[in-house]
């Protein structure tokens, strides 16, 4: 593992493929473990293909498990559970 001052480096150095184009239709959310980290991908529906963090930072629940892509406009995304819109 690559270190700096004696400290692993926790995020991966270059690019990394993470899905095919083909897996991603508008508003489908998929989840993966990419370096350790969890992440969702998904296509919004301006066709842009976007990855977060898995977790919500408000309520901390996985948005690639029960969560959906509402709304896309430019940069704010709103995911969806049932009974939260984040």
């Amino acid at each position: 593992m690559e270190k700096y001052r004696g400290c692993p480096l926790f995020h991966p150095n270059g690019w990394i493929p993470v899905a095919e184009s083909k897996e991603l239709s508008i508003n489908k959310i998929i989840q993966k473990k990419i370096c350790g980290q969890e992440i969702i991908i998904f296509r919004g529906s301006n066709n842009k293909v976007h990855t977060l963090n898995a977790y919500c930072p408000h309520i901390g629940a996985n948005l690639g498990i029960g969560g959906q892509v509402v709304q896309s406009c430019n940069k704010d995304y709103k995911m969806s559970f049932s009974w939260l819109d984040i």
